[in-house]
């Protein structure tokens, strides 16, 4: 299972955007269900191009290329994250979510497992996620 370096580069900052990608799509999703209709009502008869109501404004706003985008992401990441044990877990925590700035090294997290254990989990959840994401073959 050899990933090309650009690849793992890609879905690893996939990763470690994981929190904020999922604070952004919260927001948004927030942010269209809250919107209140517009003062302008379309007057019958009239075609027009616009939403005929709040429901079918929204739904349309859903449909937005990057929150799919963002939407694909979340459950690429949540789905690969949920399928680890809690000591894998622990170890992609740590390493991508712990601090925002930089990736903790292996030798760092606190984790039981050996360096080389940890590289395999991380490599093993970044093939998953790119797969799912259709990064990788």
């Amino acid at each position: 299972m050899q990933i090309d370096r650009d690849s793992y580069r890609m879905v690893e900052m996939i990763i470690r955007k994981y929190p904020k990608y999922k604070r952004i799509y919260g927001e948004y999703l927030e942010e269209i269900m809250s919107a209140s209709t517009s003062d302008k009502e379309v007057k019958p008869g009239r075609e027009s191009s616009k939403p005929s109501s709040v429901v079918e404004a929204k739904a349309l706003k859903m449909n937005s290329a990057y929150a799919d985008l963002l939407y694909k992401r979340i459950q690429a990441v949540e789905y690969c994250y949920e399928h680890l044990t809690e000591k894998e877990q622990q170890v992609i925590k740590v390493r991508y979510w712990s601090d925002k700035d930089k990736m903790i090294p292996y030798n760092k997290t606190g984790s039981s497992f050996s360096e080389r254990k940890q590289k395999m989990i991380v490599q093993k959840v970044i093939y998953q996620v790119g797969k799912s994401i259709g990064e990788l073959r």
